[in-house]
C-alpha cells in the first residue's frame, strides 16, 4: 500500500488543482452539487451512487465542495474508504482529457513544420545557387537575416558583421546541416529577444525578399518559423506537464 507521503508526492498540488478546476466550471473556488453532477455525468456516465459520492466529499454538509474538502478526499486514495474506483475514474477521465488537449495543442503548432519547408527550399538547386549570389551581392536586409540566423544556430545574442555572415554562407553544406539539426528545445529566451524586433522588418517577409534573392527569403522565413517553434514549445510545455502528472496519478491508483 502506498504511503500518504508518496500519494502527496504523486498527487501534487498542481494536479489536484487541475482536477478541481475541471469541476469548478464557473471558477468561483467552490464546486456546487450541480457542477459535480454535470461533470460526473460526462466523465462517468455509468456512475450509480452519485449522491453518496458527493456526501463523502462534502464533509461540512453545506451542499458544495470546497477546495480543501476536495484535496482531503483525493488524498484518501488507498485508505480503504471504498471510493478508490471513483478516484481512479475521475483521474483517468482527467488524464484522457489532458492527453486530448496535448494532441490538440500539438496539431495547432506549425513553427517546426514550416521551418522544415524552408530548409528544403534552400537545399534545392535554386536555393544553393541563390546562396552563392547572396554571399557575393547581398540584398538589403541580408545582414539582419544572417545575424538572427547565426544567433539561433549558435545559441548567441550578439551581432555579427558581414565577413562572419559571408563565412557562414560560403559553406552551404554546413549551413543546411545545422539548420536541419536545429533543436528549438535548446534555445533560451534571450536568443529570441536578441532579434525579435527585427522580425517586424520587411526583410523577413518571404514574398518581398524572394523578389531580390531566393536564399534570403528562405533564410529569413526559416528564422521566423524557427522562432515560432521555440514559442510553440513554451505553450506546449505546461500542457504536457499536466498530462504527465495525471498519468502518474492514475498509475499510483492502479491495484
Amino acid at each position: 500500500m502506498a504511503s500518504a507521503q508518496a500519494r502527496v508526492c504523486v498527487m501534487d498540488a498542481q494536479l489536484i488543482t487541475d482536477v478541481f478546476r475541471r469541476f469548478d466550471t464557473n471558477r468561483d473556488g467552490i464546486i456546487s452539487k450541480e457542477e459535480l453532477m454535470r461533470v460526473f455525468g460526462k466523465l462517468m456516465p455509468e456512475h450509480h451512487h452519485m449522491e453518496k459520492l458527493i456526501a463523502q466529499m462534502d464533509t461540512n454538509g453545506d451542499g458544495s465542495v470546497q477546495y480543501e474538502e476536495f484535496v482531503a478526499w483525493i488524498l484518501k486514495a488507498k485508505s480503504g474508504d471504498g471510493f478508490d474506483s471513483d478516484r481512479a475514474g475521475i483521474l483517468s477521465a482527467h488524464a484522457e482529457g489532458t492527453q486530448q488537449k496535448v494532441q490538440k495543442v500539438r496539431a495547432s503548432l506549425t513553427g517546426a513544420k514550416r521551418s522544415a519547408v524552408f530548409v528544403e527550399q534552400l537545399d534545392s538547386e535554386k536555393g544553393r545557387a541563390s546562396l552563392a549570389s547572396m554571399s557575393k551581392e547581398p540584398p538589403k536586409g541580408a545582414l539582419a537575416i544572417c545575424c538572427a540566423l547565426h544567433n539561433l544556430l549558435k545559441i548567441r545574442s550578439a551581432k555579427i558583421d558581414w565577413p562572419v555572415a559571408q563565412k557562414m554562407l560560403a559553406d552551404p553544406e554546413a549551413l543546411i546541416s545545422s539548420m536541419r539539426a536545429f533543436d528549438p528545445h535548446q534555445v533560451p529566451d534571450y536568443v529570441i529577444q536578441s532579434f525579435e524586433q527585427a522580425l517586424k522588418l520587411p526583410y523577413f517577409q518571404f514574398e518581398r525578399m524572394a523578389e531580390q534573392n531566393f536564399a534570403s527569403a528562405c533564410l529569413g522565413s526559416w528564422v521566423v518559423a524557427s522562432a515560432e517553434a521555440v514559442r510553440d514549445l513554451r505553450l506546449l510545455a505546461p500542457v504536457e506537464a499536466a498530462a504527465m502528472r495525471a498519468s502518474a496519478a492514475c498509475r499510483e491508483l492502479e491495484p
